[in-house]
């Protein structure tokens, strides 16, 4: 399993596509949500309040927590096992609170991307979110530091800088190199 981890706008969805489009045994899991849908949506499955927490009550959820609004965001073990039998690999995209989670029940492969500056990613929520934009800001100081928790921490301003070094990162983890 993989796991890409780090706050909002740093780039997780980006490099999740990337991924995606180069490594077909990649599959994307969906996370479960509350929230209201969007546009840009990558790969969820919405529930109400009381069905997300019938799922926290019956175990059926590898990590959920709750974000921006009173939404709640999670993954279902089902799901994970499925991918798993259809003989590809889980790729998770979460924050840290759900990565650490995952590292702590399943010892998946983490990427944790880490914005070079506060500034730029300030700017980004600022420029490319429409929703929770102050929220997501006065959560920054918390989110974009690098604790050492995970193992595979790259520090960008943009994704193409250290590309190379997570596609190397990803074929070991799948036995490719």
């Amino acid at each position: 399993m993989i796991v890409i981890t780090g706050c909002s706008t740093v780039g997780k969805t980006s490099l999740a596509k990337l991924l995606l489009a180069k490594y077909p045994k990649l599959y994307l899991v969906p996370s479960i949500t509350t929230r209201e849908e969007r546009d840009d949506d990558l790969n969820y499955i919405y529930l109400t309040n009381e069905e997300f927490e019938r799922c926290i009550e019956d175990n059926k959820l590898v990590d959920y927590n709750q974000v921006f609004n009173g939404c709640w965001y999670g993954t279902a073990y089902n799901t994970l096992i499925k991918i798993h039998e259809s003989g590809r690999v889980p790729l998770v995209v979460t924050d840290n609170h759900g990565a650490k989670n995952f590292m702590e029940k399943l010892a998946p492969c983490i990427i944790n991307l880490v914005p070079r500056d506060r500034a730029n990613i300030e700017w980004r929520i600022r420029n490319f979110r429409t929703d929770h934009i102050e929220e997501r800001i006065a959560s920054l100081d918390v989110e974009i530091q690098d604790d050492g928790y995970f193992e595979h921490t790259f520090k960008l301003q943009e994704l193409d800088e250290c590309i190379e070094q997570i596609y190397d990162l990803v074929e070991r983890s799948l036995g490719i190199k």
